[in-house]
């Protein structure tokens, strides 16, 4: 699984977490 991809997703997901 290429890490690069799992940490964009796992950002992604933190930031929209902190907007909701």
């Amino acid at each position: 699984t290429p890490d690069a991809l799992v940490a964009a997703v796992e950002a992604e997901s933190d930031r929209l977490w902190c907007l909701s």
